[in-house]
Parts: structure tokens; sequence; C-alpha cells
């Protein structure tokens, strides 16, 4: 699988403890050459989405440019913890992230603006 490039799981309820086994793999350096990875409408969380977040900031999906992490019931607290992965370095190259349709209202959105204003050096 060192070739493949795109990987669309999505459409099933993949939760946290499948997105550890995933993150399993991804730390086997299986899909080093992934730069597309749908995952919409999984039904990730806040945990799936925190245990997505903790396989990134170790070096997980480095090629990555585009995210599809839509329709996931992502939080507030799923969502601040994606900057955090940022700010140290991970997903450098990171194109396009798809975050519509989740719960985050607006003060996750905000929170999620903030973290990145402090993962990309700001205030």
């Amino acid at each position: 699988m060192d070739n493949l490039q795109s990987l669309e799981p999505g459409w099933n309820e993949i939760g946290k403890d499948l997105m550890k086994a995933f993150l399993w793999i991804l730390s086997q350096e299986a899909l080093h050459n992934l730069i597309r990875l749908k995952l919409a409408t999984s039904n990730i969380g806040d945990e799936g989405m925190i245990v997505l977040t903790e396989g990134i900031s170790k070096g997980a999906l480095e090629n990555l440019r585009n995210l599809e992490l839509d329709w996931n019931n992502i939080g507030e607290e799923g969502i601040k913890a994606f900057p955090e992965a940022l700010s140290i370095g991970a997903l450098n190259i990171l194109e396009n992230l798809n975050l519509g349709g989740n719960s985050t209202g607006a003060k996750g959105m905000k929170a999620f603006a903030e973290a990145m204003s402090k993962a990309k050096g700001g205030a």
C-alpha cells in the first residue's frame, strides 16, 4: 500500500476505538504517501478527533494535503485539539480542511480560530 494516495473510509461508524486502530496502521507508516483522507460522516466525535490529532502530532499523515472531517459530531473539545497538532509543525502542507456539519457551534469555532492564531504565532 506504499503507493496509496487517497483513502475514503467515510460513511462508517468509526468512532474512537476504530480511530485508534486506524492510527496504529498509520504508525506503521503503511500509508505514508497518503495525500487525501476523507473521513466524512464517520461519527468520530470529540474523542475520535482527539485520537486523530494525537496521531497527527506524532508525524502520521505528514504528506496529507486534503482532510475531510465533515459531519462527524465533532464538538468544541475535539475541534480545539486540532490546532495544537499544527502548532508543532504537523500537516505543514495541508491545503484543504473540511469541518462542515459538525457540532462545534460558534463557541467551538471561536476556540478553533484562537488556537489556530496561536499555532501560527499570533496573539
